[in-house]
């Protein structure tokens, strides 16, 4: 299912800075993520799993 970020701030209720029309179309370890993806980073030493 594929979720705009407007969409994810309003059903998580919280604040959207930046273009709420960019699309989501996963959730993904850092490991897997695409461009479209979203990750979680809780702790720094998996800061260098991170991509552009």
């Amino acid at each position: 299912m594929v979720y705009t970020l407007a969409e994810l701030a309003r059903l998580t209720a919280t604040e959207l800075v930046g273009d709420g029309s960019f699309e989501v179309t996963a959730l993904a370890s850092l490991a897997r993520a695409t461009p479209t993806s979203l990750s979680f980073l809780s702790n720094d030493a998996r800061r260098a799993e991170l991509k552009n």
